[in-house]
């Protein structure tokens, strides 16, 4: 977590810490790790099964929280829409455009309601994609 802080303002760091916590507390079945994530050098990836649920990264426009979940269901990208302020909302994730707006309470709603959505069917279709390679590859 210190790592992925390195070189952002205190209150950036303060909310990325916060919305770790969140995610931590809120998904019990995910493990994070510290690496790249799309175009972004600096990511704190969550992984269920070894398949990413979300990622949080920071770019030049700010925190950007990224979900498997919210991509692949509709109730949940409803729910972002409904309770989610101080973002930029796009179908598998949104960007934190005022931090000081961010609705910490509702992310941790929001993060309940991924928690309860069945990501089995992601994991499968992301298992049958690695079989599909590797038997492409021998």
């Amino acid at each position: 977590m210190d790592e992925f802080c390195q070189g952002l303002d205190d209150m950036t760091a303060a909310l990325a810490k916060a919305i770790h916590d969140a995610v931590r507390q809120g998904d019990k079945t995910v493990t994070m790790s510290f690496s790249a994530f799309n175009n972004a050098k600096a990511a704190l990836r969550y992984r269920e099964q070894d398949v990413i649920k979300y990622a949080l990264t920071h770019t030049v426009r700010g925190l950007s929280f990224h979900s498997m979940v919210m991509y692949s269901s509709d109730e949940t990208l409803r729910f972002a829409r409904a309770r989610l302020t101080g973002v930029r909302l796009q179908k598998g994730c949104f960007t934190i455009t005022a931090p000081c707006a961010f609705d910490l309470p509702g992310f941790r709603d929001f993060i309940g309601c991924n928690a309860r959505q069945n990501f089995q069917p992601v994991i499968e279709r992301y298992a049958r994609r690695a079989r599909r390679k590797t038997l492409a590859a021998q």
